[in-house]
């Protein structure tokens, strides 16, 4: 199975998995078929840790929002989109973008302010240099292996000089790594997702420094969260002790 075949079983997914990324608001199932749903025990946990690691990340290095220009990407039903609007106090100058239409159309029912457009990292509607911050949370994770470089180009370009891109995917984890080829041996290797460490991140984004980066969220956060119902400060705090399955980063742009 090649990444393209990856990325379209991908948006499939988006589109039709009415019990995960799109399951109902008050969908109240604890299973792992809908553990993105924020009625989820794991689903809320999901949205809001991220949501708090991106927060954390701006208030470190002070960067306010009040006059930016903010790009969400892959936005789908606008959660963060409207938490970076919040912390903005205004919705105007905050745009979000995904590649599903039916996503882009729930997102604009309920944040009417914001700017929300059906595109493509491939070819976004947006002049170069326009943003002064930019999401990208999730959104390499169904990319072909061999098209990362001219993705990481594109939202580059339209990222002001001095401007910067909060980045949030899988972390390239040798632990990770060694047990997957030691479960799936060569079929993983043809499946394998990309993953990201910061000398991959200087790699794709050369024109810009790494701020801060860290690793974030064990690798046992579904059974911790889906099977034993852990509290959630409990899991964060594990996350001390067990391996890392993402990778964070603070980039700004030269």
């Amino acid at each position: 199975m090649n990444m393209n075949s990856v990325r379209q079983k991908r948006k499939e997914r988006y589109l039709y998995d009415s019990r995960g990324y799109n399951s109902g608001a008050d969908n109240f199932d604890n299973g792992v078929s809908n553990k993105f749903s924020q009625r989820n025990h794991h689903g809320l946990w999901w949205d809001y840790r991220r949501a708090q690691e991106f927060v954390q990340l701006l208030n470190a290095h002070k960067i306010t929002l009040k006059n930016a220009t903010i790009l969400d990407i892959g936005c789908h039903h606008g959660f963060f989109t409207s938490c970076l609007a919040y912390i903005k106090k205004s919705s105007s100058g905050v745009y979000g973008v995904d590649f599903i239409q039916d996503s882009i159309t729930i997102a604009r029912q309920f944040n009417p302010g914001i700017t929300f457009v059906q595109g493509d990292v491939y070819d976004m509607p947006y002049k170069d240099g326009f943003f002064n911050v930019v999401l990208c949370n999730y959104v390499f994770n169904a990319i072909p292996h061999k098209d990362i470089s001219q993705i990481a180009a594109n939202i580059s370009s339209k990222v002001k000089s001095g401007g910067h891109i909060i980045f949030f995917d899988f972390y390239n984890s040798p632990f990770i790594n060694f047990c997957n080829r030691l479960l799936y041996g060569n079929i993983r290797k043809t499946r394998k997702l990309p993953t990201f460490d910061n000398t991959i991140i200087k790699e794709i984004f050369p024109e810009y420094e790494i701020v801060e980066s860290k690793k974030i969220i064990n690798i046992f956060r579904l059974p911790m969260l889906l099977k034993f119902k852990l509290p959630y400060w409990l899991v964060s705090f594990l996350d001390v002790f067990f391996p890392k399955y993402y990778y964070l980063g603070l980039l700004r742009k030269k």
